[in-house]
């Protein structure tokens, strides 16, 4: 089958390996919008197409809505990084969510609420970003946050908890971010 290497990581990442000797694969791509990781380019679902598949350039394609958080690069776990949580976020048309966990990673200690979970939210209608009030009494190790919006090509103005933010800019077309303190205390809102 053509597609029989393609697979899900989670709900919102689409992996479609090749070979190493294939510059190219065919790929399907279910029902709704997606963006291939790389690039950004966006393609409609429950097609076929044909992308190219450098060695230095794998297949990953992003549901539109997608939440995916990500770090900095770090050598090993046990790096501590740069106390920054990304928050990628990719423009779509229907509210999703994703539930952002925190452990030590060594001990059962989650069993005893030593553990950070929030919820995030991507209201498309509200046009905002959620992070919810976290639960568990373990704190983040990330003491601030940067959302980066992908595919939001007429977005100028971000507000933080009703206060206006900085915009940065990313070279990507339609790509900007904001960095703002990890309030563990309340509700995170992100309106744009």
């Amino acid at each position: 089958p053509a597609y029989q290497n393609e697979f899900f990581f989670g709900d919102n990442i689409l992996v479609a390996p090749a070979r190493s000797t294939d510059r190219s694969v065919k790929v399907y791509l279910p029902k709704g919008e997606w963006y291939r990781f790389q690039s950004g380019t966006c393609y409609q679902g429950d097609s076929t197409y044909g992308v190219d598949a450098a060695l230095d350039d794998l297949p990953v394609f992003i549901r539109a809505g997608g939440i995916i958080p990500m770090q900095h690069v770090v050598q090993s776990t046990a790096d501590k990084g740069d106390g920054i949580l990304q928050i990628h976020v990719w423009n779509g048309t229907k509210e999703t969510s994703f539930v952002y966990y925190e452990d030590d990673g060594n001990t059962y200690e989650f069993l005893k609420g030593q553990y950070y979970k929030r919820r995030i939210i991507f209201d498309a209608a509200g046009k905002k970003v959620v992070l919810a009030r976290p639960e568990g009494s373990r704190a983040s190790k990330y003491n601030r946050i940067e959302v980066v919006f992908h595919h939001f090509d007429h977005l100028s103005s971000v507000m933080v908890n009703h206060t206006k933010a900085v915009v940065t800019r990313a070279k990507t077309k339609g790509t900007v971010s904001v960095t703002f303190a990890n309030d563990a205390a309340r509700e995170i809102t992100v309106a744009y």
